[in-house]
């Protein structure tokens, strides 16, 4: 089977199910494993390579996110056909996982990782427990200031704290610089989509007004690799320990 993955993450299932020889091509994000940056790119999440997908003769491409529905439109009129994921939440990365799975002859491995995944999941919501609760404002984009959504609200609450401004199964959402400070939460975590480690921490606490908010007070201001978190894949559960690890530490 040939496949053309459009997203980081459907790419990462697909090593994880030990399916990428399956993989023509994929994005240029697509960089992990180390072995997906040697797959030919078609582009990135929206300037596909029309032209280069209809050369790789795909007999299916995987898509991700309502960011790709246009893409999608596209490609159906073009007659190949299409698997569109569209998690927003926890349950709907497991089912993400094994739809690739029976796609690709896996299901039991899929299986596997999803079990796995809970397991770890649940381990680090046992050892937060007991621990005292944070307020976190977790930040996934910063022109316009952005709450993180989704799935991440609940690798948040699974690592001990409260996210603030947004629930799980909410899209990320503009948010008004007035409303973080008014919840005054005691860690920001800021996963700049693409930019990750890179984010400009000391920027963010310098907005206006910030200096009041507990978490810039007390220096709890993480800029963290957006893969772990903005990646709907095998990976949440990396994220969910470093959170854990930053609210706790």
């Amino acid at each position: 089977m040939r496949i053309l993955s459009l997203a980081p993450s459907n790419t990462e299932i697909l090593y994880a199910l030990g399916a990428e020889e399956h993989i023509i091509a994929n994005t240029r994000y697509c960089d992990h494993p180390e072995d997906a940056q040697s797959k030919p790119k078609v582009g990135g999440w929206l300037d596909v390579k029309y032209q280069l997908i209809a050369e790789y003769h795909p007999d299916i491409i995987i898509t991700s996110t309502f960011v790709q529905d246009k893409i999608v439109a596209r490609f159906k009129m073009m007659g190949i056909e299409i698997m569109h994921l569209d998690p927003i939440t926890l349950d709907d990365v497991y089912d993400s996982i094994i739809r690739i799975g029976k796609l690709v002859g896996k299901e039991g491995k899929a299986h596997i990782i999803v079990g796995e995944m809970k397991t770890e999941l649940e381990r680090i919501r046992q050892q937060s427990l007991p621990l005292p609760r944070m307020k976190v404002y977790c930040e996934e984009w910063h022109k316009p200031i952005t709450v993180s959504g989704n799935w991440v609200p609940a690798l948040i609450e699974i690592a001990g704290g409260d996210p603030v401004l947004i629930k799980e199964g909410i899209h990320s959402k503009e948010v008004k610089s007035e409303e973080v400070i008014a919840e005054n939460p005691d860690v920001i975590i800021v996963s700049l989509c693409g930019i990750g480690i890179g984010a400009n921490v000391d920027e963010i606490k310098q907005r206006e007004g910030w200096n009041l908010i507990k978490a810039v007070e007390n220096n709890k201001v993480f800029a963290i690799n957006d893969s772990l978190l903005n990646r709907p894949g095998p990976r949440l559960v990396e994220g969910a320990k470093l959170l854990f690890e930053l609210f706790h530490h």
